[in-house]
């Protein structure tokens, strides 16, 4: 936001707003002084909500006692996001970059799964939209990637190994004189699902 440190008493509002450029708009702040006049002459300073500044004096001199018609264009120090550090080795980062508008898309090895927001946004405050996720898995039970519990009203269907974490499987076996009909075990997938149906014995 862009201040004047004037001392005169007549203070008027002045048009402000991002550049006009496009590969500008996204980290230059302008303001705009339209038919300036002595009035006018001071000191601009813009201020991010992070506390960044910069500023410039204006010095407008009139020629002859007429208004001086000018328009003057002031930018700002990039507006920029702290870097995001790769602590988590789980995790998979693709980051356009750290100022303002750069996106960073997050996602996770198989076998993990993203705690948090995907897709974070560096604002205009200098601070990304939300922390970066982190990434969940086998090494905690409590996120661990699991499917379903294996139910079955088959009696004669035998669970020879069984665990259900992900890329983990559970085999089955029938009793001699019955029939598998069926997988003869499944996989636990990274999305939580069996990638087969529960077999039965007949």
């Amino acid at each position: 936001m862009w201040h004047s440190l004037r001392f005169n008493l007549i203070l008027r509002q002045y048009p402000s707003g991002w550049a006009v450029n496009e590969d500008e708009r996204n980290w230059k702040y302008r303001v705009s002084i339209y038919y300036a006049n002595e009035l006018d002459s001071g000191e601009f300073k813009c201020v991010t909500p992070k506390g960044h500044y910069n500023s410039i004096k204006v010095t407008v001199k009139a020629s002859n006692g007429m208004r001086c018609n000018i328009h003057t264009v002031l930018t700002f120090i990039d507006v920029e996001c702290p870097a995001i550090v790769s602590s988590d080795v789980n995790r998979v980062m693709v980051i356009e970059g750290n100022k303002m508008h750069n996106k960073a898309k997050f996602s996770c090895v198989d076998g993990y799964y993203l705690e948090g927001i995907d897709e974070i946004v560096c604002t205009s405050s200098g601070y990304w939209s939300y922390e970066a996720p982190l990434c969940k898995g086998t090494n905690s039970s409590h996120y661990a990637i699991k499917c379903p519990t294996i139910k079955s009203d088959d009696l004669y269907l035998r669970i020879t190994e069984y665990n259900r974490t992900y890329g983990s499987h559970v085999h089955y076996s029938c009793p001699n004189g019955y029939k598998l009909n069926g997988v003869s075990f499944m996989t636990c997938l990274k999305n939580n699902t069996w990638n087969a149906e529960v077999p039965s014995c007949e």
